[in-house]
Order: structure tokens, then sequence, then C-alpha cells
């Protein structure tokens, strides 16, 4: 996969889209199942919408420039952990605000640290993969396009002239009777 180039097309968005409605359709049944507030529920719904497309093009940025380019791994890996960190802190605190009642909880840094790192790390990882999935898939399948077309060099004039052959026609069966 070229992440050198790596761009967004249309169908990208529609497949992150795609996800959005779905994930939001599971989040409102989530929500109804366990009882929560409409203020809850849109708050919560906005919310992890906004934090999952936040941390996707955090990780395609921070994978495209410190992967591919620089191929800095220390520094990718401890971006990724700020920004899932930062991310994953704030959704902390925007359940803690919207609660009703206030949380009757005094964690520790540690429990506070897994929770952060729980509210982050799957909201990215499903549509992470799919879009890398997506965009492997699509450079596999320009690859075996571009193999199909060959380069042979003919003499004309007493030059030698490239010509491009698509190995397509070449495997064409032959019509039977």
């Amino acid at each position: 996969m070229n992440v050198n180039s790596f761009k967004f097309n249309t169908s990208d968005y529609l497949l992150i889209g795609l996800y959005f409605v779905v994930s939001s359709l599971w989040l409102l049944f989530r929500y109804d199942v366990e009882e929560y507030s409409s203020f809850q529920m849109i708050t919560g719904l906005l919310g992890a919408l906004v934090k999952t497309a936040m941390l996707l093009f955090l990780m395609i940025g921070l994978i495209q420039k410190y992967l591919a380019l620089e191929r800095n791994y220390l520094l990718f890996f401890v971006l990724t952990l700020v920004g899932l960190g930062f991310f994953g802190f704030l959704d902390l605190l925007r359940d803690y605000y919207t609660a009703d009642p206030k949380w009757q909880w005094n964690p520790s840094f540690g429990a506070i640290t897994v929770d952060i790192f729980y509210r982050t790390i799957p909201d990215v990882a499903l549509p992470l993969g799919l879009i890398l999935g997506k965009k492997y898939y699509e450079d596999q399948l320009k690859n075996v396009q571009i193999a199909d077309v060959v380069t042979v060099q003919v003499r004309r004039d007493g030059e030698l002239v490239d010509l491009p052959v698509t190995l397509q026609a070449s495997r064409r069966r032959p019509q039977g009777n």
C-alpha cells in the first residue's frame, strides 16, 4: 500500500459514513438497554462520533508521517499513546459531567489509565482496520492491473519504440463452435 500518497476517496468516506451509521444504531440500542437519559444518549452519541472521527484522522496522519515517510517508530508509538490518552480523557470527562447522578468513584491512577485507553482503542481500531484493509485491496487490484500491461520494444524506422501491450487480450479463450 502506498501510504506516501494516502488520500481518502469518495468510497472511503462512504465506508466511514456507513460505519458511523451502524455504530450509532448500536450505541442507541446500548444506551436504551442501559437506561441512559436522553441527554446522556445525545452527548454520548455525539461524543463517540466526534472522538472516533478525530482519532481516525489522527491515526492516518501519524501512520503516514511517522511510519511511512520518516520511519520513526518510537515517536509514532509515543504520539499514538498521547493522542489516545488525550481523547480518552476527554471522553471520560464528558461521561462524568453528563452522568446523573455523578459517579461515586475514587479510582487509582492505574484504573483511570486503563479506562482511558479502553474508551479509545476499540473506537479507532475497527474503522482504521476497515479503511486500511480497503486501501490494501485497492492497491493490490491496481498492481494486478499494472502487471497486465507489458511494454514491448519494437524497432520502427531504425529506432526502438516502447509499445504497451495488454496481456488480457492474449489470455482470451478462442470462441468455440
